[in-house]
């Protein structure tokens, strides 16, 4: 056992070279009756010795400006007055700070791209394909101000999360900065609208709250650091931290080891804003990273703040690394405090095998400054064998909140004999801060996923292509989301909006969205406030329930069934309706014209009764759909209380479910339900990943027993 005094602040990084034993692991902790306050292991240094006045002659106002030389370039750097930490920013134009919570790029400048659906703003430049980002009422001066900053771009059409690009040209005649895509090239689309900043130029340095670093020739990786602190104070006077490492624990292999009771602070990121991970393998960093095999390992009550990330742990291979599957055993992360992080909160990989729990942890603002080709979601967990997501508190994330793998990934030729994920009691309030076509909770690939007593609450999703004349195109983001999920069971759980004013640009899209013919995911007992949809789905492949639910104040459909925007070639004539089921479900202060859309015909009903006397031509498992009730049954929406109010009409519309718990190599699954379009046909719901389910387009046409 390593003790680390509490109050003392160590500096470096940890990279161990021992393992522990099963019953006896190696443990990092603090004890609170040695010291007071933190125990911190931070990755920056105390900067002192600095003098008044800029030797770089393309800083404006130089004489406002403090500099000091250090061995280190840093990409980070904070002001600390005790538990107080303000963040000093890489020097930008425009100087925006976030004005509105809800929209944290408002003071970003815009892209117009005349006629961008043309391929008119994408160019060849030096020998390569790039886009040209047009703004003519911003970009004004001579080159020299914008070629070598980063740009950081929104893009289209989808997902759009803003990354880090270098400005390679300027073109005077259409005012216009030359960059490449989010991948190489043109790749992407940058459209009408996309929001950008520039940073890292001297030029830029012009306000107080800014920094800027020059590395200087001859001194390896170090230079000089320029910057003006908030309200211009003496940087001699107060206490300046300036980022030096990118990990503070940095292990490859990892076995039978707890931290616990840690505070992990002030880590840097890589130097080249603009390469992508597999470019460096410091790019994709954190506080603890784990690149290897990986067993008891244990991270518990420690705290993490302004980090790149708090932890990765990846057993995964990785070619750019040179790195191959590694054993994966348990992980476990646990009642850690996450906030102020650049890039992410946790991420873990597996490959199949082994467990991961992560529970009753604590993230806020996370992933504020994403790196190349990411997204920066918070809690990402991908292809354990079993894993436990349970009472995380999520609050103000970047992308989703958690993003979660089972099975294998979709092009995959292996076996997946065994997957079981419960996610239960998370809560995720204000994610897709800065993204779009994501789920605050979502889900990927091979279930059984049992997700149940989860609240998602104002998925954000702001994107380029907002109409203020057409409703609910402000935001295109989902509460849950089953991207080509299979076999989720979503139950007890609660997805809210904030407004019903439609045409807001803070008006909710869809509650649940389901990417590709999903089947065998059952959705019941739970409660949908304030969506413009309440549930889109591709049919393709039937077998889904919608049982039970509570849908309050939907402005569009409640049920959007039918080819979504991920489907490709030609919809089918019919879809499979025998292992569908809609009943019980109740609907208050309904608004929209059509009340449900299931059918290949895209016949649209009004309510649910017109919706119930149509599957007379096509019975299912369940056709009542449900009922309309006069007022709403929920305690009171605008306080976040969705309990139902006694005797309202939702009592007794619960249904009862069997759930069975998932076993590994499942070959046949017969509930000894009624198949009401064929009595003498039982239906088989077994759900296994095995070497033939291999595009997850075709998952649904994999065979089945009945």
């Amino acid at each position: 056992t390593y003790v680390f005094k509490r109050g003392v602040v160590y500096r470096g990084e940890l990279r161990p070279d021992e393992h522990g034993s099963e019953g006896a692991p190696i443990i990092l902790t603090s004890d609170p009756a040695w010291g007071s306050g933190e125990a911190a292991i931070v990755g920056s240094e105390h900067v002192t010795g600095w003098t008044k006045g800029a030797t770089n002659a393309a800083i404006p106002d130089a004489a406002q400006v403090w500099q000091a030389d250090l061995p280190f370039a840093p990409r980070s750097a904070w002001v600390v007055d005790g538990d107080k930490v303000q963040r000093i920013e890489l020097a930008r134009t425009p100087n925006w700070t976030v004005t509105d919570p809800q929209d944290v790029k408002s003071g970003w400048w815009r892209f117009e791209q005349p006629e961008w659906w043309s391929g008119a703003c994408k160019i060849d430049f030096a020998g390569h394909r790039a886009h040209l980002g047009v703004d003519t009422r911003n970009l004004t001066r001579d080159a020299d101000y914008y070629v070598g900053a980063t740009a950081r771009v929104e893009y289209g059409i989808v997902m759009g999360t803003p990354y880090p690009i270098a400005v390679e040209g300027y073109d005077a005649n259409r005012k216009g900065i030359v960059f490449q895509g989010i991948w190489t090239g043109d790749s992407e689309t940058i459209t009408t609208g996309c929001r950008y900043f520039l940073e890292d130029k001297p030029h830029y340095l012009d306000s107080a709250g800014e920094f800027w670093f020059e590395r200087l020739p001859g001194n390896g990786d170090g230079g000089r650091l320029f910057a003006r602190l908030p309200g211009d104070a003496d940087p001699n006077k107060v206490r300046v931290e300036v980022a030096r490492r990118c990990n503070l624990i940095e292990a490859g292999d990892l076995r039978h080891v707890t931290v616990s009771g840690l505070a992990f602070r002030f880590t840097n990121t890589h130097w080249d804003l603009g390469q992508p991970p597999w470019g460096h393998a410091d790019v994709n960093n954190a506080a603890i990273r784990v690149r290897g095999a990986v067993d008891g390992l244990r991270i518990a009550g420690c705290s993490f703040a302004h980090v790149a990330k708090a932890v990765r742990i990846d057993a995964g291979s990785y070619e750019p690394e040179g790195r191959t599957e590694q054993p994966f055993g348990a992980v476990t992360v646990a009642d850690n405090d996450i906030s102020e992080t650049d890039h992410g909160a946790i991420e873990i990989r597996a490959h199949g095998e082994g467990d991961v729990t992560v529970l009753r942890n604590r993230m806020r603002e996370i992933g504020r400054r994403t790196f190349r080709q990411d997204h920066s979601h918070a809690l990402c967990v991908g292809f354990p064998a079993t894993m436990e997501i349970a009472g995380n508190i999520l609050e103000r994330c970047t992308g989703a909140g958690l993003f979660l793998f089972g099975g294998k990934g979709s092009g995959d030729e292996g076996d997946a004999p065994m997957a079981r994920h419960l996610v239960h009691h998370n809560k995720v309030v204000d994610s897709l801060l800065s993204a779009n076509d994501w789920g605050g909770i979502e889900t990927w690939q091979g279930g059984p996923f049992y997700l149940y007593s989860n609240i998602s609450g104002n998925p954000g999703g702001r994107w380029w292509a907002h109409d203020p004349n057409k409703p609910a195109s402000a935001r295109l983001g989902f509460a849950y989301y089953h991207d080509g999920a299979f076999k989720n069971y979503d139950f007890n759980c609660v997805a809210y909006g904030l407004t019903t004013d439609w045409k807001s640009t803070e008006a909710a899209h869809a509650a649940f969205y389901e990417a590709v013919p999903t089947i065998h995911n059952q959705i019941f007992n739970c409660t949908v406030s304030r969506f413009w949809v309440g549930s889109q789905w591709s049919p393709g492949g039937g077998r889904h329930f919608f049982l039970g639910n509570v849908f309050d104040e939907i402005g569009g459909e409640v049920f959007q069934h039918g080819q979504l925007k991920e489907d490709k070639g030609e919809k089918p004539a019919h879809y499979p309706h025998a292992g569908t089921a809609y009943g019980s479900n109740v609907v208050s202060r309904f608004t929209g014209d059509h009340f449900g859309i299931y059918e290949s015909s895209g016949r649209g009903y009004a309510d649910p009764k017109a919706m119930a006397e149509s599957f007379a031509d096509h019975p299912a498992l369940a056709m009542d759909v449900g009922t309309v009730a006069a007022a709403s049954p929920l305690m009171d929406p605008d306080k976040r209380d969705y309990r139902a109010k006694s005797g309202s009409a939702v009592v007794d519309k619960g249904v009862k479910l069997f759930v069975p718990w998932g076993l590994a190599r499942t070959v046949g699954e017969w509930q000894f339900r009624r198949n009401n379009a064929d009595a003498t046909r039982l239906l088989d719901d077994h759900w296994y990943l095995a070497p033939y389910y291999v595009r997850r387009e075709d998952y649904h046409a994999c065979p089945v027993y009945d």
